[in-house]
């Protein structure tokens, strides 16, 4: 009975171990995901920027017709949302 009893409590004590080093992973597992989401996130913001900023970019000859001010604002505009968002991603990558 006792050598019964000191073995359920030898595979109570491993079994601890397990759970003590499966909460760790989950925690872990939860933190990677934030980081990713968080990732995707920030990715899909630059894209958005260099995006609009490309139509911006595009827009310019149109705006130029309209008023030579207004295609000068729209192209420094949609070139520094493009540069910002392509500076932004390199910054984000290291």
């Amino acid at each position: 009975m006792l050598s019964l009893l000191d073995r359920a409590e030898d595979e109570c004590l491993e079994l601890r171990q397990y759970q003590n080093r499966f909460y760790e992973e989950r925690q872990k597992a939860a933190v990677l995901g934030e980081k990713l989401r968080q990732k995707t996130a920030f990715e899909i913001v630059c894209k958005t920027c260099f995006g609009v900023g490309g139509i911006i970019v595009g827009l310019t000859p149109f705006l130029w017709n309209l008023s030579g001010q207004a295609g000068d604002i729209a192209l420094l505009v949609g070139v520094l949302l493009m540069g910002g968002s392509v500076f932004a991603e390199s910054k984000g990558r290291q």
